[in-house]
C-alpha cells in the first residue's frame, strides 16, 4: 500500500566515468497561428561543451540531409569517441542508428520512457535556441519590411546560423563559450547582419579577363569545416574567402532577397 500511495520513479544518475555523450531530440517551430508552418528541426548537444547542432530537415529518420549535418556536426566538434543519445522515438532512433553505421567510433543508446531529464544538456539548448531564432527572425523581418515564415528558403539559412552564433558567442555559467571550451581558443573572424547583401568574389581564376567576378549576394554565415562566407543568390549558395559589405543604404536589398530560392538540402 505504501509503493502505491507513495512511490516515485527512480532518479536517473549522472555519468562519472567521462563518457563522451551527445544528446540528440527533434523540436519544432512555427510562424504562422496556430502552427500551420510547422517544420521540423533536429538538435544535437555535446554535454561535456554544450556544443550543439539545430537544423530544419525536411522529413523525420533517416533523411540523407539529416544524416550529412548530424556527421558534419561529429567532425565539426572532433568526435570519434562517444555516443548518440536519443529518445525511443522510432524515426529519431533511424536517424542516430545510421548515422553510427556511417561514423566509426561512435555508439548509440536510448534514454528510459517518459523520463526527460536524461535529456536535459538537449532541451536547455533548444530553450537557448529559441529566443536567437526570434531575434534573427525580427532583425531580419525590420531591415528588409517583409515576413519571414518557415516556408520562405531563407529560414533554414536563419535556423543554422543562430545555432552556430550561440556555439561562439553564447557565455555560459563559467563565463566561457562552448567553442572555447571545446578548442581553448575564442572565435575571431569577421561577421555581418544575417542576410545582409554584401559584394562577393566568385572563387576560381578570372580566365575571361574583361568580365568582373564580382557579384552581389546575401550573407548567410560561414562554413564550420573552412570557415568560408556562404554565400546565397539567384544561383544558388556559394562559398567563398573574399567579400565586402556595402554602404548602408544599399546593406539590405530586397530583389536579392525576394530572388533567392535555395535550401540547405538541394
Amino acid at each position: 500500500l505504501c509503493v502505491a500511495a507513495k512511490g516515485r520513479q527512480n532518479q536517473s544518475t549522472a555519468r562519472t566515468d567521462g563518457m563522451l555523450i551527445i544528446q540528440v531530440d527533434y523540436n519544432f517551430v512555427a510562424t504562422l497561428g496556430q502552427g500551420l508552418d510547422k517544420c521540423t528541426l533536429v538538435t544535437a548537444t555535446d554535454t561535456s561543451t554544450a556544443y550543439a547542432l539545430t537544423v530544419q530537415i525536411p522529413a523525420k529518420g533517416s533523411d540523407n540531409y539529416a544524416v550529412a549535418e548530424l556527421k558534419r556536426y561529429l567532425y565539426e566538434i572532433g568526435r570519434t569517441t562517444g555516443t548518440l543519445q536519443y529518445d525511443k522515438e522510432p524515426s529519431l532512433e533511424a536517424l542516430c542508428k545510421r548515422v553510427v553505421e556511417e561514423t566509426g567510433g561512435i555508439s548509440c543508446r536510448a534514454t528510459p520512457t517518459d523520463w526527460k531529464q536524461a535529456h536535459g544538456a538537449v532541451g536547455a539548448t533548444q530553450r537557448t535556441f529559441y529566443g536567437q531564432l526570434k531575434a534573427l527572425r525580427l532583425q531580419v523581418q525590420q531591415n528588409y519590411s517583409t515576413e519571414l515564415t518557415t516556408n520562405a528558403a531563407l529560414f533554414p539559412w536563419l535556423v543554422k546560423h543562430s545555432q552556430w552564433l550561440l556555439n561562439r558567442y553564447h557565455e555560459h555559467s563559467d563565463g566561457k563559450t562552448s567553442y572555447y571550451r571545446r578548442w581553448i581558443r575564442n572565435y575571431s573572424s569577421g561577421l555581418c547582419n544575417f542576410a545582409e547583401t554584401v559584394m562577393f568574389r566568385l572563387p576560381g581564376r578570372n580566365l575571361t579577363k574583361a568580365e568582373t567576378q564580382w557579384s552581389k549576394g546575401l550573407w548567410l554565415g560561414r562554413d564550420t569545416e573552412s570557415d568560408e562566407n556562404l554565400i546565397g543568390s539567384s544561383t544558388g549558395v556559394i562559398k567563398t574567402r573574399t567579400m565586402r559589405r556595402l554602404p548602408p543604404e544599399q546593406c539590405f536589398d530586397r530583389t536579392i532577397l525576394d530572388s533567392f530560392k535555395s535550401t540547405p538540402w538541394d
